[in-house]
């Protein structure tokens, strides 16, 4: 532990303390860089075990000296009591998004339980320690499935349509996006003045990641790169970089205007075929085996992510004033710390 001044450890106590739930995940590592980085904040993280080196080691080399300001807390989501623990004393709580799975759970329950479980402990834990506000990470999978081929614009007024799933591969992960995130708000409601809530729906979160932990984007991109997949599905996704998802989720807590509201979060819709395209024209990974062989579309279908959509990301520039970063260089970014972090092999 640091020695410090008195006077600088007794401003470091005034600061409002978060706690940020998935800390050494791909989103939670960058939302909690962002809110290091800002100054403003002590900096709790809750982990299912500190010793668990694989998790932990890439969080320190991540972070280097800056790794010190964060408070490591163990927790689990499932285990209401040790969330009450882990967010006791906290002045605000961000709850980062479930993982989002290529391969379809084999029951819907195994991803819809946890979400639902988890964001209802974390929300009592938040509710009864007090705390002003909590940000969630949910996602447009909240709001644009089910909708069919009809509809191809969405904004934050709309929600998925469940009852109208018709392909479980994926509607157990929009399930349980919208569940949870309903959840929340329901809660919210029932103790209205009482806590404040932001949710922050963003679409398939690409960008450069912090650790080497698993996660969906880093097998999608990844993939895309060394030629790991020999057909790209032909899926159209909004994307946004996960630096513009931690800003935003930092936002939200700063600012008192978003309190009470959803927020899209997306850069651009493109095919995933063109995330090849893109590393490929770079120049940046000619060692590896990009290539561009798409599955054939189907956009008469009304399939998840068969056909482009839109989604109205106004209220994030407008509210959260988030100035996005361009698609290309997110995705370049990425592959350079695939590579760097040894998500991918070096060539």
């Amino acid at each position: 532990m640091k020695l410090c001044q008195k006077n600088t450890c007794m401003a470091a106590e005034t600061k409002p303390l978060v706690t940020i739930t998935g800390i050494t995940g791909y989103v939670g590592s960058q939302v909690a860089s962002a809110f290091v980085d800002s100054g403003k904040f002590r900096v709790r993280g809750t982990v299912r075990s500190k010793d668990n080196a694989e998790k932990i080691d890439p969080l320190k080399k991540a972070f280097g000296e800056k790794f010190e300001e964060i408070d490591l807390v163990e927790a689990d989501l499932l285990q209401p009591e040790t969330m009450m623990k882990a967010i006791e004393g906290s002045d605000y709580v961000v709850h980062v998004a479930s993982p989002f799975p290529l391969a379809p759970p084999e029951h819907e329950d195994d991803l819809i339980k946890p979400a639902l479980e988890g964001t209802t402990s974390v929300m009592n834990a938040a509710i009864a320690a007090g705390v002003k506000k909590v940000v969630i990470t949910s996602s447009i999978v909240s709001i644009g499935m089910g909708w069919g081929l009809d509809k191809t614009v969405f904004t934050e007024e709309d929600w998925s349509k469940p009852e109208n799933f018709k392909f479980p591969d994926f509607a157990a992960y929009a399930k349980s996006k919208m569940l949870a995130e309903k959840k929340a708000w329901e809660m919210v409601e029932e103790n209205k003045g009482k806590i404040e809530l932001v949710v922050i729906n963003p679409g398939l979160v690409v960008g450069p990641n912090l650790v080497s932990s698993s996660f969906s984007s880093g097998d999608l991109v990844g993939g895309c790169l060394t030629g790991a997949m020999p057909e790209i599905f032909a899926s159209h996704f909004q994307m946004v970089d996960v630096r513009d998802v931690a800003q935003a989720h930092l936002e939200g807590v700063l600012r008192d205007e978003a309190n009470g509201k959803r927020f899209i979060l997306c850069c651009e819709g493109r095919w995933i075929v063109e995330i090849a395209t893109i590393l490929k024209k770079s120049g940046k990974f000619s060692k590896y085996a990009t290539h561009e062989i798409e599955s054939e579309k189907d956009t008469t279908s009304d399939k998840p992510f068969c056909q482009p959509t839109t989604y109205d990301n106004s209220a994030s520039k407008d509210v959260l004033g988030i100035k996005y970063i361009p698609l290309e260089k997110s995705l370049v970014e990425m592959g350079n710390t695939l590579i760097a972090t040894g998500y991918i092999p070096t060539m």
